[in-house]
């Protein structure tokens, strides 16, 4: 597919989309483009994504919508963000973590891979009213992020914004990996979802 993304079977289903402030942003990616600046282009597009798709949860969730624009008309996002550089074509070969940034599956580690995907669900969970600051902090650290939204935890709302207000300035890893395997654990004989940020956080140490 990525050598010939025009043959992917598409069917229209969507109606009010505006990908041109996203284009944009992608055009001013610097080709090559440093490993330390790559994850400040999560935050760049981030709130033009989420604006330009307005989806419902639904169609977010089908994984075949962002295969389409990480292999067709944003790949070159995909590409700089995640190697740095465009190679105007697709190499022979790419390895399982590239090809997972490119597809991705309906799970949450799926969602949490592909390198779109992420972006929108991170935005749709944490925005509020019009206010992106909460999903820009999620993706400042991209060791926590992983840690929330690949699990379970990551589709209840006040543990993820718990999770942010708790360890968005910790610097050691192993405190919040360790919290979260406690969290998760505690999920067994709680119900997260009846709790709300002021009752998650003492759950987090």
């Amino acid at each position: 597919m990525l050598e010939e993304p025009e043959a992917m079977p598409t069917e229209p289903v969507l109606t009010g989309v505006n990908l041109d402030p996203v284009l944009a942003i992608i055009d001013r990616m610097p080709d090559p483009l440093g490993e330390q600046e790559r994850s400040d282009w999560d935050i760049h597009l981030l709130e033009e994504l989420h604006r330009g798709l307005p989806l419902t949860r639904s169609q977010a969730a089908d994984p075949g919508l962002w295969h389409w624009l990480t292999i067709g008309p944003l790949s070159r996002f995909v590409w700089l963000r995640w190697t740095g550089t465009d190679p105007q074509g697709p190499p022979d070969e790419i390895g399982p973590a590239l090809s997972g940034r490119f597809l991705g599956t309906a799970s949450l580690n799926g969602v949490s891979r592909n390198a779109l995907s992420r972006l929108w669900w991170t935005a749709e969970v944490l925005v509020e009213q019009g206010d992106y600051s909460k999903a820009h902090s999620a993706l400042r650290n991209q060791d926590l992020f992983q840690n929330v939204f690949e699990r379970r935890l990551g589709l209840c709302v006040p543990v993820v914004k718990a999770c942010l207000a708790r360890f968005q300035h910790e610097k050691s890893a192993s405190v919040w990996r360790d919290a979260l395997k406690r969290l998760n654990h505690y999920a067994t004989t709680i119900s997260l979802e009846a709790l709300d940020e002021s009752q998650v956080a003492p759950l987090l140490g």
